[in-house]
């Protein structure tokens, strides 16, 4: 219970509870029970674009959550090649996203 940032596992009657609307998925919970008593129930990908730090910082956002191995890389090869065909000189990939929007840039990688 104390490992989870999110607050998603609670302790009831004895049994870890895990609220589902919290989770973010990230498995520590799996990691640190002494007593292999969580087990992870899917397992896969997720995929973030568009984040960035510096003066003008801006969260990721989720396009693909708990994919396999095969759908992420078909992800991350279709927006190569998005960003290779219409990122303007020295833009950065986040950029890209943000003038395409969102909508645009997961219709042109899921195609």
């Amino acid at each position: 219970m104390e490992i989870c940032k999110e607050g998603a596992v609670k302790i009831l009657e004895r049994k870890a509870v895990i609220d589902y609307n919290r989770c973010i998925y990230c498995g520590e919970c799996v990691r640190a029970c002494p007593n292999d008593a969580d087990v992870a129930e899917r397992k896969g990908y997720t995929v973030f674009v568009g984040g960035n730090v510096g003066r003008h910082p801006r969260i990721a956002q989720k396009i693909i959550g708990f994919a396999d191995e095969e759908t992420i890389l078909k992800v991350i090869e279709n927006s190569l090649k998005v960003f290779r065909e219409e990122a303007l000189p020295n833009e950065r990939f986040g950029h890209l996203i943000y003038r395409m929007g969102i909508g645009e840039f997961i219709k042109r990688i899921m195609t």
